[in-house]
């Protein structure tokens, strides 16, 4: 997906690296093309939202899962490209991109050396109407040199019950697991 730049319509005086790195944050990803792949099944969905070094994260869909029924739950009748992402889709997006960047910034904070930070998000939904989720799983993918155990535990912890207010909110109505791995890099 080529990202459009929106700084360029800024005048001079703001076109500023912390002003491009906020617009391509935000902005950019929201008029640039979409890049959607076609799921057959919602349930057990996979959102990805990685943290790089640059302070941005993109969200990405996994389609290796095979359809659970003929129904899509997102799909308007009547028509619709399915080139978006479906509502619920959108609210494990922003609950992965809330707690990401909660972790990264503690992690920061206690001066631990990541070089990334990826987020894969899985969710159960009921069969009944409405179908609302039964189950968040969030696994953290920290990459970096020396990166502490306790200090992911403790951000992930922190969080979880004091700084994410979509973990908050939805952990009132849904069972919500977090497990995290730690990889080694160069």
């Amino acid at each position: 997906m080529a990202l459009r730049k929106s700084q360029v319509l800024l005048p001079d005086v703001f076109q500023t690296v912390k002003n491009n790195k906020f617009l391509n944050a935000t902005v950019d990803q929201l008029i640039s093309e979409p890049n959607s792949q076609r799921v057959n099944s919602f349930i057990g969905r996979k959102f990805a939202p990685n943290f790089t070094v640059g302070d941005s994260y993109v969200s990405e869909i996994d389609s290796e899962i095979e359809p659970l029924s003929g129904a899509q739950p997102g799909k308007v009748n009547g028509g619709g490209d399915e080139d978006g992402f479906r509502p619920m889709e959108l609210l494990l997006i922003g609950l992965g991109g809330c707690t990401a960047m909660d972790v990264i910034s503690i992690l920061r904070k206690k001066r631990q050396n990541v070089a990334g930070l990826e987020l894969a998000l899985e969710a159960d939904r009921s069969d009944d109407h409405p179908t609302i989720f039964t189950a968040i799983r969030i696994n953290y993918i920290v990459r970096g040199q020396e990166v502490d155990p306790k200090a992911v535990e403790r951000a992930i912890s922190l969080s979880e019950t004091r700084y994410c207010p979509a973990m908050a909110m939805l952990s009132e109505s849904v069972t919500i697991e977090l497990t995290y791995e730690i990889l080694e890099t160069q």
